[in-house]
């Protein structure tokens, strides 16, 4: 075909620009079209002021149009002769100009390719446009405060993210057999402007692929396109969840075009954070994580927020598997030693006085500012209360426990007999909290509204609020430590103090938060992602259908009525708990403790001589590396309900099989850090086992649970594993 115009495509790289590109690598393929590509990098993530001096604006994409006539001047088609702007006001004239009848709706598909190139650009684009923007907002605070920003923004994050549900579900209802596309029977420009946003979400991580398979399919065919892959090569970049790339500029290849206000502003904030201290010990350890670059280990510490999972599987691999003990800087702890296996075994025997475990957790959770009452850390009995009462009463605690799980289950996920999508942490989350407040506090407090909203709001609070003051400057720590509260209680042990002081009613009330706090984040994560094991496993191999026919068996032998007894029965639900447990650890780096020795303690540095490390130096295990260890656990990134079992000769008239347990869920060892280490276990895990078990049952013998292809995966925030809170499965009542 004859051109009379020539146009040029000023891009920019990672950018909505592509979808301009896009088009005309097709029109080239298609029409044999010629067009210029002028390509332009980012600069501290905006576009650079070249781009202004083709149009005022400086945005992308621009596109130039040169006459193939002399002495013709190119038309006026916007508001500057020869310049077009806006990528859909683009696409509209490539389309007509060059199309020749390419990427023309049939009749009755007019209205509909119309519809969705606003659809696209107006609704999805623009509510993408604005998470991306918070997101990005949040990188240019100083680390601390940018916790904070993001901290305040959560929720709104929350709600934006929810809002795209009803967009990807409009998206996925137009797609059918006879209407493949968004442009209708056959592709077009609705297509270009919908995978602009479909890009964006999906790299960005704001779609969920499992919930829409027609639009999932669609997005791969049109990736799939010829044009698509060409523009990929010539578009110098398409990354739309680093473009920003704010820190490669600053400090990597592009450090000589240092702006000159910049660099204070980039250095000043990372000054507040704890300098290494010189300890020529440490040199003689390989070091994970920083690389030979300016202020490597504040840049490490900086990167943790992200990175630490990383690094503690690189650090593995490299050093733990030969026995080499290795350093790993966090924003939250500083350097840290991960040591391998078998000295921890010896190291975590070691007395208090000499490898702290007590203080080291209080300064993990930052008790001095998420803990009203002091005294609360200074004489914590509570701590001893849940193995010495609570745990032996369980049997006392546990129909009532029953009916707070019954309720809470009924009041979120309903009773209704087809299949419903219903949130897994919510409900969880609400169960758990009415079940373990009936053994903390009892009825009609552990049931009631007002009681269990306070509950999750400062739970939620605890967590949070203990993270973002671990990774604040010391000096700013009395500012961002103002999120109160900590908790737990037994009035009979107050009563028995000669201290009159310990009656009172807010010191009680801390040490019952303090219970909490500990109690629901932790037995939630698990019955969370034990549901999401089993419903992304393969059905052919009957997890469910087992474990619900243990729980009905269990539950008939006890005469329909759920008792201590009947609960510790169930070996292979106790299986499945270590199981997941072990497959889904609540961080990658944990159990820290802190040297207190004035002299040290040794540590061995491979094959060499000892090392002394000296007192406030803080040691953790590769937790999540040991855990998907094969040398460890066979085949170790399977998820196996039944690995912790063995099963036994048939016995009874229906030749039932008698189970063993090898190691059950609340043992602590040298190899499982479910619930901390063989020497320091957790006080309260027998209760939260048991209470694991009661919603597990509950949920298997009320409700059908959908298996699925597909499990969200955890973030990691420094060495913590964060929950999926949106995180859904479909349930219906069992008739």
């Amino acid at each position: 075909m004859t051109q009379r115009l020539i146009p040029t495509l000023h891009h920019l790289d990672h950018s909505s620009s592509f979808r301009c590109l896009w088009a005309l690598e097709e029109l080239r393929e298609a029409n044999g079209i010629v067009y210029h590509l002028k390509t332009y990098r980012r600069q501290r993530g905006q576009a650079p002021p070249e781009l202004s001096r083709v149009f005022p604006i400086g945005k992308s994409p621009i596109l130039t149009l040169e006459s193939t006539v002399e002495g013709e001047d190119p038309p006026t088609l916007q508001i500057a002769p020869g310049i077009l702007t806006e990528a859909l006001l683009i696409l509209r004239f490539l389309k007509d100009e060059y199309g020749n009848g390419l990427w023309g709706p049939a009749d009755d598909d007019k209205n509909r390719d119309a519809f969705f190139q606003a659809f696209a650009v107006m609704t999805l684009t623009s509510r993408l446009e604005l998470l991306v923007v918070l997101d990005m907002t949040i990188l240019f605070f100083p680390f601390g405060i940018s916790a904070l920003a993001r901290l305040i923004l959560f929720p709104v994050m929350i709600v934006l993210k929810r809002g795209l549900e009803p967009i990807f579900q409009l998206l996925e209802d137009a797609l059918t057999e006879e209407k493949p596309w968004f442009s209708g029977s056959q592709f077009g420009l609705a297509d270009f402007n919908v995978c602009w946003g479909m890009d964006t979400a999906s790299q960005r991580g704001y779609f969920n692929p499992s919930r829409f398979p027609r639009l999932v399919e669609w997005h791969t065919k049109v990736k799939a396109r010829a044009g698509y892959q060409s523009a990929l090569e010539k578009g110098n970049g398409y990354n739309l969840r680093t473009f920003w790339r704010i820190g490669k500029y600053y400090w990597g290849q592009h450090s000589q075009n240092f702006h000159p206000v910049g660099k204070k502003e980039i250095i000043a904030p990372f000054v507040w954070f704890r300098v290494p201290v010189p300890c020529e010990s440490k040199k003689s350890f390989p070091v994970v994580g920083p690389r030979n670059e300016w202020f490597s280990d504040i840049r490490a510490k900086a990167k943790s927020l992200w990175k630490t999972a990383e690094w503690a599987e690189e650090g593995y691999a490299k050093f733990t598997k030969r026995q080499t003990p290795y350093l790993i800087s966090t924003l939250d702890r500083g350097q840290m030693i991960v040591l391998p296996h078998k000295q921890m075994k010896t190291l975590y025997k070691l007395p208090e006085d000499r490898l702290d475990v007590f203080g080291t957790l209080q300064q993990q959770i930052q008790a001095q500012y998420t803990v009203r009452d002091q005294r609360v850390v200074r004489d914590p009995y509570h701590r001893y209360l849940i193995p010495s009462q609570i745990t032996r009463g369980l049997d006392v605690f546990t129909l009532q426990m029953v009916t707070e799980i019954e309720n809470g289950f009924k009041s979120i996920w309903g009773t209704k007999t087809e299949w419903t999508e219903v949130p897994v942490w919510k409900a969880c989350f609400h169960a758990v909290t009415r079940a373990t407040n009936a053994s903390l506090c009892g009825a009609p407090l552990c049931n009631t509204a007002e009681y269990l909203q306070c509950i999750d709001g400062q739970a939620t609070a605890f967590f949070a609020g203990s993270t973002l003051v671990s990774i604040t400057p010391e000096f700013l720590r009395p500012i961002t430590g103002f999120f109160k509260d900590g908790l737990q209680l037994i009035i009979n042990e107050a009563l028995s103090r000669d201290d009159s002081t310990q009656l009172s009613t807010r010191l009680i009330a801390d040490r019952l938060l303090i219970t909490n706090n500990v109690t629901l984040q932790g037995v939630t994560f698990t019955i969370q992602h034990l549901l999401l094991c089993l419903t992304s496993s393969d059905p052919s191999l009957g997890y469910i259908e087992t474990l619900r026919e243990e729980c009905q068996k269990a539950l008939d032998q006890a005469g329909g009525t759920w008792s201590l007894e009947a609960i510790r029965s169930l070996k292979l639900v106790d299986s499945a708990i270590r199981e997941s447990m072990r497959m889904v650890p609540f961080g990658s780096i944990a159990m820290n403790r802190t040297v207190v020795d004035p002299q040290g303690i040794e540590i061995n540095q491979g094959s060499s001589a000892a090392v002394v490390i000296p007192r406030g130096t803080v040691l953790a295990i590769p937790m999540e590396s040991i855990h998907y260890d094969d040398d460890i656990y066979p085949d170790a990134r399977r998820f196996d309900p039944f690995r912790f079992v063995t099963p036994g000769a048939s016995t009874g008239d229906k030749g039932d099989t008698k189970y063993t347990t090898s190691k059950p869920a609340t043992t602590a060892d040298d190899q499982f850090f479910g619930f901390g280490t063989s020497k320091n276990p957790c006080p309260g895990r027998f209760l939260a086992v048991h209470m694991i078990k009661l919603v597990l049952a509950h949920i298997l013998l009320t409700y059908e649970l959908q298996y699925a292809e597909w499990s969200p995966k955890l973030s990691s925030v420094l060495a913590f594993k964060m929950p999926n809170l949106d995180a859904k499965i479909c349930v219906r009542k069992r008739s």
